[in-house]
């Protein structure tokens, strides 16, 4: 029984310390998923255009476990029109987005 018990607390440490994937599919869920994530998170949008959005990041990675901003889809998440990104936080990670059609 110790044995079983501590087999699953290592992993649940593993599954804990792996972080959270967060799939977006509008810019309210994407405040939330910033406002929630944690070093090794990953906020992910949703394939499709993204049209005048302002992504606005102040979450907080660590050097070892930033969090990854990305598309679901590379190239199948399109960010468009008026659109920006705005850092704020600490060891964030965006990458994968095509920008198209810009101001």
């Amino acid at each position: 029984m110790k044995k079983i018990n501590l087999l699953l607390a290592g992993l649940l440490f593993i599954l804990h310390a792996l972080g959270n994937d967060f799939l977006v599919y509008t810019s309210k869920e994407l405040a939330a998923a910033n406002s929630l994530a944690k070093p090794g998170d990953q906020i992910i949008l949703k394939k499709g255009e993204w049209k005048n959005i302002t992504i606005q990041l102040t979450c907080r990675g660590t050097l070892k476990n930033p969090i990854i901003v990305k598309p679901e889809i590379e190239g199948k998440t399109i960010i468009t029109g008026n659109s920006m990104i705005k850092l704020g936080g600490s060891f964030i990670t965006v990458r994968g987005f095509q920008f198209i059609n810009g101001f």
